[in-house]
């Protein structure tokens, strides 16, 4: 279960020893707040995605209305057919 030589056994000792005297439980500082920090996060992301998802809808209707103003122009434009000479 150990690697040979990379730890010593004294070393091994003395960390089983604390982990038992800790009952594993972290005694170095760690973040306590993480969820409080994690759900902010996950709220600015979100209000984020609804503004990117307006701005592509907004940019989809105007595409639309620009093909919309083409289109129109190209009816609203004379047709003119060129007949080849038989003659």
């Amino acid at each position: 279960m150990y690697d040979v030589g990379l730890f010593s056994i004294d070393a091994l000792k003395l960390q089983r020893a604390h982990w038992q005297e800790t009952k594993g439980k972290r005694t170095n500082a760690f973040m306590k707040d993480a969820g409080k920090k994690a759900a902010a996060t996950r709220a600015a992301n979100a209000a984020a995605k609804l503004r990117s998802e307006a701005a592509r809808k907004a940019v989809a209707t105007r595409r639309a209305n620009v093909l919309k103003g083409q289109n129109d122009q190209a009816a609203k434009a004379p047709k003119t057919f060129y007949l080849p000479d038989l003659g």
